[in-house]
C-alpha cells in the first residue's frame, strides 16, 4: 500500500500523514474511499479496467484529503441491453 500511495500523482501523499502511529488509519481511509468510488461505479454498471496507482488522485490534506479514481478510458458498461 505504501508503494501505491507513493506512486500516486507523482508526489508523496505520506507527507500529509500524521505521526507514524496514525499511518494505518490514513491508509485504511484512502483504501476505503477508493473502494467506495469503485462500488458507486459498479452500482451503475461501469467497470474500470485500468485501476492502478497512476490513476488515483487526491485533493486536500489530513482529514480533508479525498481520493478519486481517474481515467475511465478503458471502462466498460456491463448489463446494458443484455
Amino acid at each position: 500500500l505504501v508503494q501505491l500511495l507513493l506512486a500516486t500523482n507523482g508526489t508523496d501523499p505520506l507527507r500529509f500523514v500524521p505521526p507514524r502511529r496514525d499511518r494505518a488509519c490514513f491508509a485504511l481511509t484512502a483504501v476505503h474511499q477508493m473502494l467506495r468510488g469503485l462500488a458507486a461505479a459498479h452500482a451503475v454498471g461501469i467497470v474500470n479496467q485500468d485501476v492502478h496507482a497512476g490513476n488515483l488522485l487526491y485533493k486536500g490534506a489530513g482529514p480533508a484529503m479525498r481520493w478519486k479514481i481517474s481515467d475511465f478510458g478503458r471502462a466498460c458498461v456491463v448489463g446494458a441491453g443484455r
